[in-house]
């Protein structure tokens, strides 16, 4: 008995022991799992990189140095700070360390009073009170008090007579202060007396006189970038607003019946400007026009379908086909002459239509001084036929690259039949075909590289002319390089089944892979940064028990830049309206694909700008702009390949119009004939459609208080002079 006792308590102690070192194991093993955890949250946690320090900059340049400077280097960091304080600005020197180099950053702003003489010298459009003597004989009530605030340029010698100017927080918008100061940094210029000593800041490359010193410094690669600076609060708060709004209430905005559920235009104009708040609002009424696209469609396929299947009707897709034809036909015109419409009056309501800024030079215009034979200054001047045959030039490589893509497709083209006869057909719809929409995209990202580069190589004087020029051929080549595929499938090949697959996996494939690139992938390049410098600060800092101090100034630099034109995020959704216009007759739950791919998109774009890329500059517009033109084009070219399409596709419903036609006119004509004149009569009904909204934009109630605001003006000039008369 006792051996037994001994054996088992033996047994007892060796089990003991056995799960004690696996406790201790497993101790071990959740300890460093724990360490584990605790540094992948601090990695992919935002709010702790940020710090809690009050943002009082607009801007801030980064420049790299060697951690062990030598005197030019110092003497170039000393030389930044001089520069941009001569132009009146204020800059607070930053140093962030954490390998062999140094991360210098100057943060930018200025005083209200700056700020207040180039509102002056931009002229920035502000409300001023109007000083009516109170001896005028005039009728009181005929005006409200509202009418004696106009908007008009600020001028600083009279700026007390603005309404709000006294208030440093709200007379000026971050958009006005993110204006002002950028021209303030970029207003200083390589002249004839410094050019030297900017040589040897620049590194020892050449710069032609009256350059900006800032933007051949960000050329060169001496300044690594210039960003605007995020205020850590409002974009909390902008997050919590629109890119984590609800789901239900997205969906819901759509609705016509349905009131305040849509993005805060307010708070997005606010922060992020004019400009992509009318892009927000383009895209809520184009959702809202997709929506009630498909009715019609579900009216189509619900109740006109089975209805012609139940009357044994021998010609019931063609008569679907024709009322998708013509259903889409006048949806195209209409949202595109209703949305302007809409935009004017939000224009009105904000204060920005008809309101013109001063044209001023772009910091990368280059050229040579000369005395303006206008104001008698010294200015830039670039000979007009140096821009005309760089123009021509681009235009030149653009049809090169359309050229190359052709080849391509044409190869591409022959390698589907390869496959479509020695493998299984369906591998076209499931592999071939989307593979073919990543040779879209990428045909898209190379022209973008190639297109940046020449638009800043042919010189462009204003940011405007600038903007306008990139958007036309980017939409140019978007265009061949979208549709051409559909087009070979629609009027070479004449297949209807590989054309609807083609137009299915381009579309979803373009939406998915855009939507990647604009919102997703630039998160995921910050998040990479940031582990990237946790990592370097690790083995660089080796011994030391502190941990790397993540400032907002550092996180913001490690955030990708921001397109500011806005190109990338209009050409989806028009090249998807191009989509739905040409070929939505074919494929006709396109507007449903496209109603929640765009509810992705515009999630993505929310989180994009709160927390995927660096704040962008704030500029003025009072609607979409240029972009008006391409969605005309869209609109017409859709009626042409949708009559092109009816005549391969309805053979009986050509006989019926050219039966109608004989009847009315009393002549035979042929089929083709008869659907020109289908198509010129839409095209008429668009312009008709085109002629009705224009005469009645803008809306009843900016007409009505444009006429009352012109009225009361009359009104007091009349008086004053009446005044005056007696006077004489």
């Amino acid at each position: 008995g006792s051996w037994g006792v001994g054996r088992r308590g033996e047994r007892m102690a060796t089990r003991m022991e056995k799960k004690k070192g696996k406790s201790e194991l497993l101790r071990s093993i959740e300890a460093k799992e724990e360490v584990i955890r605790q540094e992948l949250k601090d990695i992919w946690d935002l709010s702790h990189f940020v710090g809690n320090e009050t943002n009082r900059f607009d801007y801030v340049l980064e420049v790299v140095t060697d951690r062990k400077k030598s005197e030019s280097e110092r003497h170039k960091l000393d030389a930044y700070q001089t520069i941009l304080e001569g132009t009146g600005l204020t800059v607070d020197v930053k140093i962030a360390q954490y390998t062999k180099k140094e991360h210098v950053f100057f943060q930018i702003t200025a005083s209200y009073d700056m700020l207040l003489r180039m509102a002056s010298h931009l002229r920035l459009s502000k409300p001023r009170r109007l000083r009516i003597p109170t001896t005028l004989n005039i009728d009181r009530a005929v005006f409200r008090e509202s009418d004696l605030v106009e908007s008009v340029p600020f001028d600083y010698t009279f700026r007390d007579e603005f309404v709000g100017v006294e208030d440093e927080l709200k007379f000026l918008s971050s958009q006005d202060r993110q204006q002002c100061v950028h021209y303030l940094i970029m207003s200083a210029r390589i002249t004839k007396e410094n050019q030297k000593e900017m040589k040897s800041l620049l590194g020892g490359a050449a710069s032609n006189v009256g350059a900006s010193v800032v933007s051949e410094a960000l050329r060169i690669g001496t300044a690594t970038q210039l960003y605007c600076l995020h205020m850590e609060a409002e974009r909390l708060r902008l997050s919590k607003v629109w890119a984590e709004r609800s789901p239900i209430k997205s969906v819901t905005s759509l609705l016509p019946f349905v009131k305040g559920h849509g993005p805060p235009k307010k708070d997005i104009r606010h922060y992020l400007g004019d400009k992509i708040t009318f892009f927000v609002q383009w895209m809520q009424m184009y959702q809202g026009s997709l929506s009630y696209l498909v009715i019609p469609a579900l009216v189509i396929h619900m109740v006109l379908r089975p209805l012609l299947w139940l009357l044994g009707s021998p010609i019931s897709e063609e008569v679907v086909y024709f009322a998708h034809f013509v259903t889409i036909s006048l949806w195209g015109p209409l949202f595109i002459e209703l949305s302007r419409r809409g935009m004017t009056g939000r224009a009105f309501r904000w204060g920005t239509l008809n309101v013109k800024h001063r044209e001023i030079p772009r910091a990368e215009y280059r050229g040579t001084m000369r005395k303006s034979p206008v104001t008698g200054r010294e200015e830039l001047y670039s000979p007009f036929w140096i821009h005309v045959i760089r123009t021509l030039v681009g235009w030149g490589i653009l049809i090169l690259l359309l050229v190359a893509k052709i080849a391509l497709d044409t190869k591409i083209f022959s390698m589907e039949k390869y496959f479509q006869e020695n493998y299984h057909p369906r591998i076209l719809v499931f592999v071939y075909r989307p593979l073919y929409g990543v040779v879209i995209d990428l045909g898209s990202t190379v022209y973008s590289l190639v297109s940046d580069y020449l638009h800043r190589w042919e010189n462009y004087k204003t940011e405007t002319n600038f903007e306008n020029a990139k958007i036309r051929r980017r939409f140019a080549f978007e265009f061949c390089n979208s549709y051409l595929s559909l087009f070979y499938f629609a009027f070479v090949e004449r297949d209807m089944v590989h054309l609807k697959e083609m137009l299915v996996a381009v579309v979803i494939t373009k939406q998915i892979i855009g939507t990647l690139k604009s919102s997703v992938l630039p998160y995921f390049i910050f998040r990479y940064k940031v582990y990237r410098r946790v990592t370097q600060w690790k083995a660089y800092a080796v011994g030391m028990s502190q941990d790397y101090q993540f400032t907002q100034v550092d996180t913001n630099a490690m955030l990708e830049s921001c397109d500011e034109d806005m190109i990338s995020d209009y050409i989806q959704p028009i090249i998807q309206f191009g989509y739905i216009c040409m070929f939505g007759a074919i494929w006709s739950w396109i507007p449903v694909v496209a109603l929640f791919n765009n509810e992705l998109m515009m999630r993505a774009v929310a989180w994009k700008f709160c927390h995927a890329v660096q704040r962008p500059r704030g500029k003025l517009a009072e609607g979409i702009g240029v972009w008006q033109g391409p969605l005309r084009l869209l609109s017409i070219t859709g009626v042409i390949v949708n009559a092109s399409l009816l005549l391969q596709e309805a053979p009986v419903v050509h006989r019926m119009i050219s039966a109608f036609v004989e009847f009315t006119l009393g002549k035979a004509i042929s089929p083709l004939l008869a659907m020109v004149l289908v198509e010129h009569a839409v095209i008429a009904l668009i312009l008709l459609i085109h002629s009705i909204i224009e005469s009645v934009t803008p809306p009843g109630y900016v007409r009505k208080e444009l006429a009352r605001l012109a009225y009361v003006k009359e009104m007091i000039m009349s008086a004053i002079l009446q005044q005056q008369r007696k006077k004489e």
